[in-house]
C-alpha cells in the first residue's frame, strides 16, 4: 500500500495542491492518517477517490452532487439517476450553444457584405 503527502497524491492525480485541500475542506477527500504533527497521509484508495472526483467534475457534476454519490450506499442508482440529469443539462447547454454559434454565423455572413453598420442595420439582421 502507497502512502501520499498532500503534493503526492497532487501530483499522482495530476491537480493542485490547493485542490486537494480544496476537496478535504469540502468531505469529499479526507486524508487516511493525520500525524500526530497535523501532516496529511494518503493511501491509493484515497487516490482513487480522488481520481474519480476529477473524473466527475470533469463532467461537471457539483461538489455537492459528487458529496451525495459518494456518501450513498446505492452509488449505482444515484451515478444513474445523476448521469441522466446531467446529459440532460448538457443537452440543453449544447441546443444552447446551436442556436449562438448558428447567429453568430448568420451574422458574421452579413457583416461581410457591409463595411460600416448601423445600429439599425445590426437590428434588421438580429430579426
Amino acid at each position: 500500500m502507497s502512502q501520499f503527502s498532500t503534493g503526492e497524491l497532487a501530483k499522482a492525480a495530476e491537480v493542485s495542491v490547493r485542490t486537494v485541500q480544496y476537496y478535504d475542506q469540502r468531505g469529499i477527500l479526507t486524508p487516511s492518517e493525520v500525524t500526530e504533527g497535523g501532516r496529511r497521509i494518503y493511501h491509493d484508495s484515497d487516490l482513487e477517490r480522488l481520481q474519480v472526483i476529477c473524473f466527475l467534475r470533469d463532467l461537471d457534476f457539483s461538489i455537492n452532487q459528487i458529496k451525495k454519490l459518494l456518501q450513498e450506499e446505492n452509488r449505482e442508482q444515484v451515478l444513474e439517476l445523476l448521469l441522466t440529469d446531467q446529459i440532460e443539462s448538457l443537452e440543453k447547454s449544447s441546443e444552447e450553444i446551436e442556436v449562438k454559434l448558428k447567429r453568430a454565423r448568420h451574422l458574421q455572413k452579413a457583416t461581410a457584405k457591409w463595411r460600416q453598420l448601423s445600429l439599425e442595420d445590426l437590428s434588421d439582421i438580429s430579426r
